[in-house]
């Protein structure tokens, strides 16, 4: 009887790891524009950006990106479609393009810092712009979803920011309203003068895996960029709390014969 007993627990080991490897399955996602719209940003990083030389102006793409999985999610936790923005200026997205995530989602804290040119505490507030505000993405016009993507950009980057009639940011990551819609230019000042507090717990980050241009099949430099996330509630969870809108972000686009977001 020990010795069965034994095998039984060996074997309900086994099972068990077996269920844990497969829920932190990477999940691949194929990339979409849900709510793009064009702006027009500053930025002055410690280097080119994949995107352009350091301190030059740039038209992209801002808004609403939507991820479709294209590898079974079952049992692994991760969502299968999703509205989402990105958390890294300098890295790229390609529409259309397929990347690869690992799961489970990150918590967004100092353990992972996925630029080092952003500030200390910028992706605590993009957490807290995206638990409040990611309904922008999908309920909102293309201007409020612009706005939400720009103003995640621009705590990420600023650590404090300035406003005036033709910018909002400062040195090192600026959105120019010369280029970017009057609607999401006026937004985003309201949604950096409205950053939620406390910390909001409820958001995770998608990242790349692995972290380099080899994740899209080699064919770009550049890393892709890390995506926001909110779980939804569970049944019993959402009992007793608000439902949480199922939303998801931006991130910059350019046209290389492929769109780029």
């Amino acid at each position: 009887m020990k010795i069965n007993r034994n095998i039984q627990a060996l074997a309900a080991l086994v099972l068990a790891s077996g269920l844990v490897s497969g829920a932190k399955a990477d999940i691949t996602y194929k990339i979409s524009d849900y709510s793009l719209e064009k702006a027009n940003v500053s930025f002055n990083f410690s280097g080119d950006t994949p995107s352009g030389p350091v301190g030059s102006d740039q038209t992209i793409l801002a808004g609403g990106i939507g991820i479709t999985a294209t590898t079974p999610t079952a049992g692994t936790g991760g969502p299968s479609s999703y509205v989402s923005v990105c958390t890294d200026f300098a890295a790229t997205l390609y529409i259309g393009s397929s990347y690869t995530y690992a799961n489970p989602a990150q918590i967004p804290d100092a353990s992972y810092v996925p630029d080092p040119t952003q500030v200390a505490g910028g992706l605590q507030s993009a957490a807290n712009l995206f638990s409040k505000y990611s309904g922008l993405l999908t309920d909102g016009s293309r201007n409020d979803a612009a706005a939400l993507q720009l103003a995640i950009w621009t705590v990420l980057y600023d650590s404090s920011w300035t406003y005036s009639s033709s910018s909002i940011g400062n040195s090192t990551f600026a959105v120019n309203s010369s280029g970017t819609s009057a609607g999401a230019f006026s937004e985003l000042k309201t949604l950096l003068e409205s950053i939620p507090d406390p910390t909001q717990s409820s958001v995770e980050i998608l990242v790349p895996s692995p972290q380099s241009g080899s994740n899209n099949g080699n064919w770009q430099s550049d890393p892709p960029q890390a995506l926001l996330y909110a779980p939804v509630p569970e049944a019993s969870t959402v009992l007793t709390a608000s439902v949480l809108l199922v939303s998801f972000g931006v991130c910059s686009l350019r046209s290389f014969g492929k769109h780029r977001a």
